[in-house]
């Protein structure tokens, strides 16, 4: 909620709003490209755990439906993150 987990708080007072902005839309882009690249391969993984019709091994329920819920979580994850990206985009241009 405070975007306060990404930075160096002590580094980072040093420079201007602008340029706070514009790392910050640097690293916000970098994670939401890492979590793009984590959702489209947890789908991937979807799609292979159902076609091998995996399951689990105590009560044999199938596997693939937690995987897509994997997958979901990333792409909105993702999508927080381009609000992020855009909204850090903005402060930086508006400096």
């Amino acid at each position: 909620m405070q975007h306060s987990h990404l930075k160096v708080d002590l580094l980072m007072s040093r420079f201007s709003p602008r340029v706070q902005a514009i790392v910050d839309s640097i690293t916000s882009f970098a994670g939401m490209v890492l979590v793009a690249l984590l959702a489209w391969r947890s789908f991937l993984e979807a799609l292979a755990v159902k076609q091998l019709n995996i399951v689990s091994s105590l009560i044999k329920i199938p596997a693939f439906p937690f995987y897509y819920v994997v997958a979901l979580g990333f792409v909105v994850l993702c999508l927080v993150t381009a609000t992020q990206v855009i909204q850090y985009i903005e402060k930086a241009v508006k400096g």
